[in-house]
């Protein structure tokens, strides 16, 4: 059974792989249908959701998947999560009730900007006033600056990481590709002025570039120390 999954899968990818692209989005949906199920009828969920209707002080990790962190509410449609929710959905917590928010390498696979900005509206409608959101993202501006620099040894560092399907041999412009779509799996990927404008429309007061674990507010410096992370992402803070 599972050597013809692997064929099949083989062969969408090579004979049709914009049906392969089809599938995914609607597995996708599938699961997160799933998870609104769960969401709203698991006993476990109901209770979570019962404490956080009168909480303060929250500190809320978005689109947490296997990086649980204690101390957190971890939100995520994974079975490891907290609060298990489809996050183009509301949150359910009170507004105001959260010191902090952080979320790493997520938004950029959800849509820009509908879906992106639904989910930074109501992460300052949850925050409390002075509060930080921490966004940890791919930095488009930064592949176009080594592109245009002809910086082979970067790409090949990104090669190198083996997070994507590239490998020490693929072209700078294979490199980016391959990153800016994840096999399929990225939605949109920012540089710091598409990422603050997205956060300003969103009520935001301010924007600021950060670095690795270079937050304003030192409890958001949950950024993930991964081979592929500190030197081709994008860190930002947003403060309502």
């Amino acid at each position: 059974m599972e050597e013809f999954r692997l064929s099949f899968r083989t062969q969408l990818r090579t004979r049709h792989p914009d049906l392969l692209g089809v599938l995914r989005l609607v597995r996708l949906e599938a699961q997160l249908f799933t998870v609104r199920l769960i969401s709203r009828l698991s006993p476990s969920q109901l209770s979570l959701r019962r404490r956080l209707g009168d909480a303060r002080g929250l500190k809320l990790h978005l689109g947490s998947g296997p990086n649980h962190v204690d101390g957190w509410i971890n939100i995520d449609g994974t079975r490891n999560a907290d609060l298990r929710l489809d996050l183009r959905s509301r949150i359910p917590c009170p507004s105001g009730s959260a010191a902090c928010i952080f979320s790493e390498h997520f938004i950029d696979h959800m849509q820009h900007p509908d879906s992106v900005g639904t989910l930074l509206r109501e992460c300052h409608r949850l925050l409390e006033p002075g509060g930080v959101m921490r966004v940890v993202v791919h930095d488009g501006a930064l592949l176009m600056r080594a592109y245009a620099a002809n910086d082979t040894g970067f790409f090949r560092r990104v090669a190198e990481t083996g997070t994507f399907a590239v490998d020490s041999m693929s072209l700078p412009l294979e490199v980016i590709n391959e990153v800016f779509r994840k096999g399929g799996t990225h939605r949109f990927i920012y540089d710091f002025e598409t990422l603050e404008k997205a956060f300003l429309l969103a009520g935001f007061s301010s924007v600021k570039r950060s670095t690795f674990r270079g937050s304003i507010m030192p409890e958001c410096n949950l950024d993930l120390d991964l081979p592929d992370r500190e030197f081709q992402s994008l860190y930002v803070d947003a403060v309502k």
